[in-house]
């Protein structure tokens, strides 16, 4: 498999180049300066923004992590979603976008989104607005093979590998046994790797949470298409 990993030298980017890597695929890491974060993959050295198709045309999946950052402009995380779309539009590529569980729902109402809610960190409540808008323009958009990948409400760069994770399909948060919404980003990077390999989910946003114990409220649409 070809992949292309935008923000492939961030702290999450790492990891998906590593464990692609690892599964012996294809890798090139789009980064803004520096390296690539792993020997064996390709670097391409270039402003997300600035990205066109031939950037991507070899590429059978398109995974972004690409985040703004806390001091740019929050809106620059719908506009990166927006122009992968274009780009990717028409062309047969699996484009994956890591988003982020503010912009899940609160709670099975869908009244109200994390983000809305007045517990939800201020300096984070544009970035997750913008990417819930990012997506409602996926929703949106016609001949974009897209899935939007949402990590826990606690996403742990420190977390421990497990491999064991549920992926939900009803756009709120997971929560396991322990009453906790949370997953690594060791896991996380799995969940995205597994969903990449096995293309699954498409034009579909889907919060995933470790599954160290049984899931106390889980939902799914169809059987067979959550436990990866």
């Amino acid at each position: 498999m070809k992949t292309i990993v935008i923000g492939g030298g961030g702290r999450l980017g790492q990891k998906i180049v590593k464990r692609l890597l690892d599964g012996g695929h294809q890798v090139t890491a789009v980064v803004r300066s520096g390296n690539s974060p792993d020997f064996r993959a390709r670097v391409l050295k270039k402003d997300l923004f600035l990205l066109d198709k031939k950037d991507l045309e070899e590429a059978d999946v398109v995974i972004s992590a690409y985040g703004s950052g806390f001091q740019a402009d929050p809106a620059e995380n719908r506009r990166a979603i927006s122009h992968l779309a274009r780009l990717t539009r028409g062309s047969g590529i699996h484009l994956i976008i890591v988003g982020g569980a503010g912009s899940l729902f609160a709670d099975k109402t869908h009244r109200v989104y994390i983000y809305e809610t007045p517990s939800f960190p201020d300096f984070l409540r544009e970035i997750s607005r913008n990417l819930k808008e990012g997506l409602d323009e996926l929703y949106r958009s016609e001949d974009v093979l897209w899935t939007m990948c949402c990590p826990s409400e606690i996403f742990d760069y420190e977390g421990s590998y497990t491999g064991q994770y549920l992926i939900g399909e009803s756009d709120e948060p997971l929560i396991n046994k322990d009453g906790q919404s949370y997953i690594s980003y060791e896991d996380f990077a799995k969940v995205v790797v597994d969903i990449a390999e096995k293309g699954l989910y498409k034009k579909k946003r889907n919060p995933a949470v470790r599954h160290n114990q049984f899931c106390s409220h889980c939902h799914r649409n169809f059987p067979g298409r959550y436990f990866l």
